[in-house]
């Protein structure tokens, strides 16, 4: 689960979360980065990565009102002014098929969950999004 994360530092977490994005991690160690790792409450965390050159944020919440929520939340930790897009998951899931729904006595299903599934992976309690971000990679560093 995701969220273990918070007590393991494990990256295979990491690693097996993004893979199930379409997005391409490049084997080469130079080429991808953790940034910074964020809790945002008990339920909800953000770790924000480099890979290839391009910035990406990875949410992570328990519960999710739907889409736009989840974009607003993002956009409030990336950077001003900077435009950031879902990245698709790679299998959809219907919602009573989801890990946060079965883990959970009461889950209202969010009601743009048909399209918020094209972006979203379930991990244990959590729903999970990847969002890339135009932010300059080369400000992302301490040392800029």
């Amino acid at each position: 689960m995701l969220r273990d994360y918070v007590y393991t530092l494990d990256p295979s977490l990491l690693e097996h979360t993004l893979s199930r994005f379409d997005v391409l991690i490049p084997a080469e160690q130079h080429k991808h980065a953790l940034i910074q790792f964020q809790v945002l409450t008990p339920d909800s965390f953000i770790w924000k990565f480099l890979i290839d050159g391009v910035v990406y944020y990875l949410y992570a919440e328990d519960y999710i009102q739907g889409l736009k929520f989840v974009h607003d939340e993002i956009n409030h930790y990336a950077v001003e002014n900077s435009q950031i897009e879902f990245v698709k998951a790679k299998h959809q899931k219907q919602f009573d098929d989801t890990d946060p729904a079965r883990n959970t006595a009461v889950y209202k299903e969010p009601e743009d969950y048909d399209e918020m599934k094209l972006y979203a992976v379930d991990s244990g309690y959590d729903f999970v999004f990847l969002c890339t971000s135009n932010e300059d990679a080369s400000k992302v560093f301490f040392n800029n």
